[in-house]
Parts: C-alpha cells; structure tokens; sequence
C-alpha cells in the first residue's frame, strides 16, 4: 500500500517497455514508413502532402514531432494524423505484463503488487483506493488505465464490472497532452476497447485527431493544467518516470517553482550520462535559495527505481 501522497509523472519512456516508441522511434516511423502505410492502407491519397510532410520533418533534424508542427502548423492534420496511427498500431501491437518475454522493465506489475500488497479477502479490493497515489501523464496512450482496470478486475473476478470500473475512475489520472480516446468503461459517448480500434480506418483516424494536442499554442492554462498542478503541490513524493525533463514539460507544471523543500523527487534517466544528470538535477536542487536535497535522478529504469525507493 502507498500511504504517502505520491505523484508519479510518466514520459515516453515509461510505455517503452510494453511497445510504444518513444520520440526517436516516433520519429523513424514518420520520416521512413508513412507515405507507405496511408497509401497501402487507404488512410489518405494525398501523396504530395505526405511526401513533403515526411521531407520537411526529415530534413529538419528536430527529433520532436510537436516543436515541428508548431514551427509549421501547415502539416498539423497529417502530422496529428501519424501520431494517432502509429500510437493506436502500437496499442494493437502492444503487450501486457503477463505477455512479456521478461519481466526485468515491468514496472507496471512492480506498481501495482505494492499497491495491493495488504489486500488479502474477497471484499478487499475497496482498499485499492487507501493508495493515495496520481498519475500525470504525457502520453497519448491509454495502456496505464487499461493495465490498473485489467488487473483489478481479474484479481476480484467475483465482483460486477461497474463496481471496479468506479473504483479505477476515483483514481487521479491526467494526460496533460489528451489521449487518444477514453475505455468503454470510463463512462464516455466515445469511447474504444483496448486493442480493439481499426487503426488503419481514416475515419476512426480522423475522429481521434482532435483528441489531442500536439501543437504548443494548444496547451494553454486551461483546467487539466491546474488540476495537475494541485496535485503536485499536495504531494510528498514525486516520481518522473521514462520522462525527458524537456524545459517545456516541467515548466508546463510549474515546475521547478512549484516545488517546496519536503517534496522528495526521485526520477530515471536510464542511459544518460552523470553530466546531464547533474544538469536536471541542477533544474530542482535550488528553490527560494534554499537548498533542496531530496532529489534522486538515477542511471537506471523505471522499475529499478521504484524497487530502490517507492
């Protein structure tokens, strides 16, 4: 059980594990397959506007797909367009924890066996909300809610769907970004089924597109915003985990002025070197000039950081 008001902040990186890409792969993806995939599939006949969407993007060498269409908001249809297939094929693709050919960077199931580690009977599974936890998320993808509501309904499989469907929805979670479309138990006029979107259909394409955000100027100061911040200034412990530290992003949050002396912030940086670690350390280390010491950026996954100190 988590009985400290924890926040954890999941980047790219914390759904590498289960097959999304992060960033570069992302990046790849567009710049080599896209003119392929929408003309095979029938998603857009456009090829003229693909190719020189692909060219641009190519040629400009800026690894985010979201500083380039701001930089060039002509492309936001068919660059929003890309994002939503590849995330939504990755869905398809993707694997839950049990499916795994190893277990050593599932944090998921690491998460969720803390947090119902105390919960023992037939009736328990109402302990599930003592976790005083929350989730701000910069992903589009949905594979978060659909682990927690998966393994909470097959652990307590003698209980009605809607009574484990309210208890996942109590729980704080917040794409700061949008995601692509809420989970038929979320309550919502629309809604899909975890790998269950026809992916390579332009129409569902183009009904998810306005689901997110991937232009700056969209993310402004609005509720989700606010609501992420109020979380965090409650919070005791902060936990980034697979996120960039994009300047951006943690100015988004308010971050570091956010921040007060007794928050503990622990974040991975799995395969950075001990000079960009210090760098992002540096990011949070002073407030009101003060010193900040509970800070832990470490070489290490997302799993490995939970073990050492969750």
């Amino acid at each position: 059980m988590i009985t400290e008001e924890t926040v954890f902040i999941l980047g790219a990186g914390a759904s590498r594990p289960y097959e999304y890409p992060v960033g570069s792969e992302l990046r790849k993806k567009i710049c080599i397959k896209l003119k392929a995939d929408f003309l095979d599939n029938e998603i857009d006949s456009n090829e003229v506007y693909i190719t020189q969407f692909m060219d641009a993007y190519a040629h400009s060498n800026v690894y985010s797909i979201d500083k380039f269409l701001t930089n060039n908001p002509n492309f936001e249809y068919i660059g929003k367009k890309a994002v939503v297939y590849y995330i939504l094929e990755s869905e398809v693709k993707s694997n839950f924890p049990y499916q795994l050919k190893s277990s050593k960077l599932d944090w998921f199931s690491e998460l969720y066996n803390i947090m119902t580690n105390e919960m023992l009977g037939a009736d328990s599974y109402n302990q599930f909300l003592n976790n005083k936890v929350s989730f701000i998320i910069f992903n589009y993808d949905r594979m978060l809610e659909a682990f927690l509501f998966d393994s909470l309904r097959n652990n307590y499989k003698h209980i009605p769907f809607n009574k484990i469907s309210e208890i996942i929805k109590k729980i704080s979670v917040i794409h700061v970004y949008g995601k692509i479309v809420n989970l038929p138990w979320e309550g919502s006029t629309e809604s899909a089924q975890y790998k269950k979107v026809d992916y390579q259909n332009h129409e569902v394409l183009d009904n998810y597109i306005e689901n997110i955000r991937v232009i700056y100027d969209e993310r402004n100061e609005d509720t989700i915003i606010e609501k992420a911040k109020s979380i965090l200034e409650k919070a005791e412990r902060i936990f980034f985990l697979g996120f960039g530290y994009a300047k951006e992003n943690l100015q988004l949050l308010g971050m570091p002025s956010i921040l007060n002396r007794d928050h503990r912030i622990f974040g991975s940086a799995l395969g950075l070197s001990q000079n960009e670690i210090d760098k992002i350390s540096s990011i949070f280390k002073t407030i009101d000039n003060k010193s900040f010491h509970h800070i832990h950026i470490e070489d290490c996954d997302s799993k490995m950081l939970l073990r050492n100190y969750l």
